[in-house]
């Protein structure tokens, strides 16, 4: 598990709410606190399904004071494939993405739900990697 801050809070939110980079993961939950605070269950919905309905809660003048996303995908054979491990090696259900807003500062943080306990840390460190590269890629700038 990694955590990193991004070095722009308004290209990171912008990224996160207007492109579907994010689309291709299922949203587990979410939170956003205004002066009310709503809290979704995403129940394993995609995420493009609810980026309008975020948006819409999320934007104007008022700036939320908090937002939390936890986004994942399942450990399914092509991913892990991808990122060089068996799928019969593995105890991993998913791999995840929180993404925070705390009202001064956006974060990414990685991680890994397990269906057993496991001491090994390989395919963990495998998905940081990758998680990193992703956001690289698609322009979201992190600090180390």
């Amino acid at each position: 598990m990694i955590s990193r801050e991004a070095k722009s809070i308004k290209g990171f939110m912008n990224t996160l709410l207007l492109s579907d980079i994010f689309d291709v993961f299922l949203v587990s939950d979410a939170v956003i606190k205004k002066d009310y605070q709503m809290t979704l269950d995403g129940n394993s919905v995609p995420y493009g399904k609810i980026r309008p309905l975020l948006f819409a809660h999320i934007k104007g003048e008022q700036v939320p004071k908090l937002f939390r996303l936890t986004l994942y995908k399942p450990a399914e054979t092509d991913l892990l494939n991808k990122l060089g491990f068996d799928q019969n090696m593995t105890r991993i259900s998913a791999f995840v993405l929180r993404l925070d807003y705390d009202g001064e500062r956006a974060r990414v943080v990685t991680g890994v739900s397990y269906s057993a306990f496991s001491m090994e840390k390989d395919l963990e460190k495998a998905w940081d990697k990758q998680a990193l590269n992703f956001m690289e890629e698609n322009g979201i700038e992190l600090k180390d």
